[in-house]
């Protein structure tokens, strides 16, 4: 697991050298949050840097604002596209308060105050808001990937289903925000609304399009061994019903020979009846130790793939200072 600067993989080519097995991941999460980043959206862009920097060496202006929607102001880091989304959704929550907010206190930070208002405009803050809610509508599955993915425990199991519940949010399209935003700025007027919904869609495709082309055509392989470390996931696997064959596709992790491939198969059905008792909401890896002694291979196959990690997140916790 490494995050994914050049110098990373120059690093991981060398180690290669050393262990040849090893499997190469790039940070999912790193990854997943630069889809932000790739989103088209001019006047947000524009009004959220200025809306942050009016707040993020002001106290006096967060408590203001604090006080007057009885909510603190979402914390910001530029290391992460969705600790923008969460100020960007703050925003979207409170939309309708921000100018009088703004022409409240004219004081605060005045040359700020005054571009943010500019943007407030009625030529521009039609664009303005439909961008901002497109952007809160289609970046929320991938926050919630995002926390889901940065989370501690066996996540190498569950990983796949979470891409696998991204890719559907992606696909549904469900975007409440800006079907409130169109209908009001469209009068109910078919063409114009049509106009402003295929404007919000336009916003957000490259983002989409970006974490499209990442997880089927780049990181393939990858998501293939995700999609593999499900067979070790008790309750998932009595649902998947795999064959000899299924077993196969553990060859997508370099450290599993064919020799230990081919053990696996032999005691899948032991595997197979084991897996069949199991309870909803067991702890995962105190089923595999329980079982050590009666599925050796798959028990020790588990025990190497729980420790592939899709993110560099827990590993950052654990050595941050």
């Amino acid at each position: 697991m490494r995050d994914r600067p050049s110098s990373n993989g120059v690093a991981m080519r060398t180690l290669h050298v050393v262990y040849p097995n090893l499997i190469d991941i790039g940070c999912y999460s790193h990854t997943i949050d630069l889809v932000g980043e790739k989103f088209r959206t001019p006047n947000l862009d524009s009004f959220i840097h200025l809306w942050i920097s009016l707040f993020v060496h002001n106290p006096r202006a967060r408590l203001w604002r604090k006080n007057r929607t009885g909510k603190a102001m979402a914390s910001y880091s530029s290391a992460r596209w969705w600790n923008k989304w969460e100020v960007m959704s703050q925003v979207m929550a409170f939309f309708g308060d921000v100018t009088p907010f703004l022409q409240d206190h004219p004081e605060m930070s005045p040359a700020t105050n005054r571009k943010l208002l500019e943007l407030l405009h009625p030529t521009t803050k039609d664009y303005l808001q439909i961008e901002l809610a497109a952007v809160v509508d289609a970046g929320e599955v991938f926050v919630e990937a995002t926390n889901k993915l940065e989370g501690d425990g066996p996540l190498a199991l569950t990983c796949f289903e979470v891409l696998s519940t991204l890719n559907a949010g992606i696909q549904v399209c469900h975007y409440p925000n800006v079907q409130a935003i169109t209908q009001e700025l469209s009068g109910g007027t078919p063409a114009v609304l049509q106009q402003w919904v295929e404007y919000a869609k336009a916003c957000v495709k490259p983002g989409l399009q970006y974490f499209l082309d990442k997880f089927t055509q780049d990181l393939k392989e990858t998501v293939g061994a995700f999609k593999a470390a499900r067979l070790f996931f008790p309750a998932k696997v009595v649902e998947l019903k795999p064959d000899a064959a299924a077993v196969d596709s553990l060859q997508a992790f370099p450290f599993f020979d064919k020799s230990f491939i081919a053990a696996l198969k032999y005691e899948l059905p032991s595997y197979l009846a084991k897996a069949a008792d199991t309870d909803a909401g067991f702890d995962q890896l105190e089923w595999w130790k329980n079982h050590t002694a009666d599925l050796p291979q798959w028990s020790a196959a588990a025990s190497d793939v729980i420790l592939v990690q899709q993110s560099s997140a827990a590993a950052e916790r654990i050595f941050s200072l």
